[in-house]
């Protein structure tokens, strides 16, 4: 029969050992717990990247090189682009077909659950906006380009280098309206070149119109579309235009991350984020 002290012992290493089981149990569960949280943040810091990675893409699709400096001493931005019209390509269906790839062999291989919208860049106009101040638009319908200010951004200087494959049969300021702003124009083609050095009036419509045997070429300067202080360029001729744009602006910007008018949606256990496609410049 066992003694009271062989019971005692028998009932003390079956609550020991039960109270071993209980705390590798919920050391495990902790630990199990703590990974999935890890795993999760790390999901979560994957987002940005996979939105730079989609905004690298389109910014080579659309074709456009743009450059920003900023001069904090004399509260100065200067916006360089480098573009073409029409695009190398039909930027509307480069952009779906862009998409339907991503969704097919792309996402799946992202953790968490990712989809990207392209209407907006897929409808025959392209808009990209820089830190919400200035924006790019272009048309692929119209063969229209516009650089333009959006917070009060006040230009300053217009230098533009612009190349048509076409011969100039003339030119004309169908408006012009001088003021402080200085505006440097060299034109070229495959017989031609001419320099334009002139003044405007940011705050009013000022257009130089080159003229061809198909059609015109419209540079548009000041006030464009409702917006003052911005640019256009607007052609209703089948040549293939090139051009190179500085913009100077009086403004300070900390930095001027690029955003394109397409919303990617991210989810996961511990977030969801829908925003639009970013690219830090």
């Amino acid at each position: 029969m066992m003694s009271k002290k062989g019971f005692l012992f028998t009932i003390s290493v079956i609550f020991f050992a039960s109270t071993l089981v209980i705390f590798s149990q919920t050391y495990l569960s902790d630990n199990i717990l703590r990974e999935k949280l890890v795993l999760n943040n790390e999901k979560a810091g994957v987002q940005p990247f996979v939105s730079d990675d989609v905004a690298c893409d389109i910014y080579r699709i659309v074709g456009l090189d743009f450059d920003a400096r900023a001069n904090p001493v004399l509260g100065k931005v200067y916006l360089s682009f480098h573009d073409y019209i029409p695009k190398d390509v039909y930027v509307p269906s480069a952009v779906s077909s862009y998409s339907a790839f991503l969704d097919a062999n792309y996402f799946p291989r992202v953790a968490g659950d990712t989809s990207l919208d392209v209407s907006n860049l897929s409808d025959g106009t392209v808009e990209i906006f820089f830190n919400q101040i200035f924006g790019y638009y272009y048309n692929s319908t119209e063969r229209e380009a516009k650089i333009f200010q959006d917070n009060g951004a006040a230009l300053t200087r217009i230098d533009l280098n612009i190349d048509v494959s076409n011969d100039l049969n003339g030119f004309e300021w169908i408006t012009s309206n001088t003021g402080s702003v200085a505006v440097n124009i060299f034109y070229s083609d495959d017989s031609n070149s001419a320099d334009f050095t002139t003044t405007i009036n940011p705050l009013q419509e000022s257009r130089l119109r080159l003229k061809y045997l198909d059609g015109n070429v419209d540079i548009v300067l000041g006030y464009v579309s409702s917006k003052t202080n911005s640019f256009a360029v607007d052609s209703n001729t089948p040549a293939s235009i090139e051009y190179d744009l500085i913009l100077e602006y009086s403004s300070s910007p900390s930095s001027l991350p690029i955003a394109f008018n397409s919303r990617m949606d991210y989810s996961n256990p511990i977030m969801d984020a829908n925003t639009f496609v970013r690219h830090k410049n």
